[in-house]
C-alpha cells in the first residue's frame, strides 16, 4: 500500500504547500500561458491522486489475479504491493470516496457549465434585440457605459458599446478587440470553467480556491499580452483605464474585468520575459505533474515484473492471506 500512500502526500502536499509556493511565484504572471498550464496540472495532479488512492484502495481480488497473469508476475508479490489492508471495509471505503470525489468533481463542473450557458444565452438574445453588427463581425451595442467583452460558446462574438467606442482612441480600440479575440481563439473560458467548477466542489482544498482566482487572472493578461504586441502596452493599459467602471455580462469574458490594476501595473511595468531553459523547465514539471499519480501508481507492478523470483514469498503456501492454494 505504499502507492496509496505516496498517493494521498502527493495529493495534500500539491493541494497546499504547491497551491502557496505556486500563487506567490513571481514567474506566473511573466508567463500566463505556461502559468495556466501548471496551474491546471495542479489540479489535475490533485484530483487523479485522490482518485487512482482510492480505486487501489478498491481493487477486488480477482483483479490480482488477472493483472498477475497478464504481467506474467508472482501473484503473492502483486498482492503484497496493492492488496487493502482493512479487507472488505477498505475496499469498500474505497470505492466510496473515489465516487464521490469523481460525482462531486463532475457535477460541480457541469453546473457550472449549464449555469454559464444560461447566462449567455440571455446575453445573446440581449444582444440580437439592441446590438448592431459591424463590418468587421464586432457587434455594437448602444449603451454610454465604456465596454467591451466577448461571450464564448457554440456562436462566439465580441461586443464593444457605444460608450466605448466614442471614449477610446483607434489605438485602443484596435487593443481592446484585439484582447477579446485572443479570449475566444485560445478558449479561455475552458481553463475558467474547469477551475470555477473545482472550486465550487472541493473549495476548501486551498488549490482550487487560490487557483480559481489565478487562473481568471492569468487568461486576461496572456490576453492582454496578444493585445499588447498588436497595439502597445501603452495603448491598452490606457484603454483599460478608461473602461475601469463598463459593464460585464454573467459568464464572459471582458477586458476590464480581473484585477484590471494589477494589470495594467504589469503593463506598465514591462516584465522580463522567462528565458527558454525556464520556459522548457517549467514544461517539464508541468508534465511531470501530470503523468507523475499514473507512474506511482503503477512503479509497485513494474518492480513485481522486472523481478526474476517472487520475493519474498518463495511459495504459494507461504503467501499470508492465501487459503485458495495448494501444494504441487
Amino acid at each position: 500500500m505504499i502507492a496509496v500512500v505516496v498517493l494521498i502526500v502527493v495529493a495534500a502536499t500539491a493541494g497546499t504547500l504547491g497551491a502557496t509556493m505556486l500563487s506567490r511565484a513571481g514567474w506566473v504572471r511573466r508567463a500566463p500561458v505556461i502559468g495556466l498550464v501548471v496551474w491546471q496540472s495542479v489540479s489535475v495532479t490533485i484530483l487523479a491522486s485522490v482518485l487512482l488512492a482510492a480505486a487501489l484502495v478498491a481493487l477486488p481480488p480477482p483483479v490480482f489475479s488477472a493483472a498477475s497473469g497478464w504481467l506474467g508476475t508472482c501473484l503473492g508479490l502483486l498482492e503484497g504491493h496493492y492488496a487493502a489492508p482493512f479487507g472488505w471495509i477498505g475496499r469498500v471505503t474505497g470505492a466510496v470516496i473515489g465516487c464521490v470525489v469523481l460525482a462531486r468533481a463532475v457535477g460541480c463542473t457541469m453546473l457550472e457549465a449549464r449555469a454559464a450557458g444560461v447566462a449567455r444565452r440571455v446575453t445573446r438574445g440581449r444582444l440580437a434585440l439592441l446590438a448592431a453588427p459591424r463590418s468587421d463581425g464586432v457587434l455594437l451595442l448602444e449603451d454610454d457605459r465604456p465596454a467591451a467583452y466577448c461571450v464564448p460558446g457554440r456562436r462566439p462574438v465580441v461586443v464593444l458599446t457605444t460608450g466605448a467606442e466614442r471614449l477610446l482612441r483607434p489605438e485602443q480600440r484596435i487593443a481592446v478587440l484585439t484582447h477579446e479575440r485572443a479570449h475566444l481563439r485560445a478558449r479561455h473560458h475552458w481553463a475558467v470553467l474547469w477551475a470555477s467548477g473545482l472550486n465550487r466542489a472541493f473549495g476548501f482544498v486551498p488549490a482550487f480556491a487560490h487557483g480559481a482566482r489565478e487562473v481568471e487572472l492569468l487568461v486576461e493578461m496572456h490576453a492582454d499580452d496578444a493585445a499588447a504586441r498588436a497595439s502597445g502596452r501603452q495603448s491598452l493599459a490606457e484603454a483599460l483605464v478608461r473602461m475601469a467602471s463598463g459593464p460585464a455580462p454573467t459568464a464572459t469574458l471582458a477586458a476590464h474585468g480581473a484585477d484590471a490594476v494589477t494589470r495594467v501595473r504589469r503593463l506598465l511595468g514591462r516584465p522580463e520575459r522567462l528565458g527558454a531553459g525556464a520556459r522548457v523547465a517549467l514544461t517539464g514539471l508541468a508534465a511531470a505533474l501530470l503523468l507523475g499519480p499514473v507512474l506511482i501508481g503503477l512503479l509497485p507492478a513494474i518492480e513485481s515484473t522486472l523481478r526474476e523470483h517472487c520475493a519474498p514469498y518463495e511459495h504459494a503456501c507461504d503467501v499470508p492471506g492465501r487459503s485458495d492454494v495448494a501444494l504441487p
